[in-house]
């Protein structure tokens, strides 16, 4: 077997890979090499940008919330967040946020709903992950843990029926 070396680190490996870059061709023996070697840096933060980030006025960013933070701009157009749709960088952080903990994003299912920055698809995608949130809290619950509010699920998945999406279950 033929071996080619990492232009990382000089290792020598069979089953090295190529990727190939605005035309250019490189050789890495393992993915954190080629993110060493081939990422963008958050302008912000300075971290390696690994997945969609968020680019405005040319500017690489690792998330919206870096985006705001380091422009100043609280409403940057054309930027590519996280979940890979165009919008503002409020309407990014806010998704960010909300598919982190959608209950201290929004308070309520109601409020998500109600959120005009955020479309069908986004809501959603919200309530979807609020739901699946909510079923964990119960399993918490019947092992003893802390639970969850009583109810909560149930408002999720009316919010959820309000956009048209009927679950499938409501188990988890």
């Amino acid at each position: 077997m033929t071996e080619h070396a990492c232009e990382t680190c000089g290792n020598a490996y069979h089953r090295a890979f190529q990727v190939v870059l605005d035309g250019k061709s490189h050789t890495f023996d393992c993915f954190e090499c080629a993110i060493h070697a081939l990422a963008p840096v958050c302008a912000a933060c300075g971290c390696r940008v690994i997945g969609h980030g968020v680019e405005t006025r040319g500017v690489i960013y690792c998330c919206a919330s870096c985006a705001v933070r380091h422009s100043g701009d609280q409403d940057p157009v054309a930027m590519r967040g996280s979940l890979g749709r165009e919008g503002s960088a409020m309407t990014n952080l806010l998704m960010d946020r909300a598919m982190f903990d959608p209950a201290a994003t929004f308070g309520s299912p109601t409020n998500v709903l109600q959120e005009d920055r955020l479309s069908r698809k986004e809501k959603v995608a919200v309530l979807e992950r609020w739901k699946n949130d909510e079923h964990a809290m119960i399993v918490a619950e019947e092992e003893n843990m802390r639970g969850n509010r009583p109810g909560l699920l149930r408002e999720v998945l009316c919010a959820l029926d309000e956009l048209g999406e009927r679950p499938a279950s409501t188990n988890p």
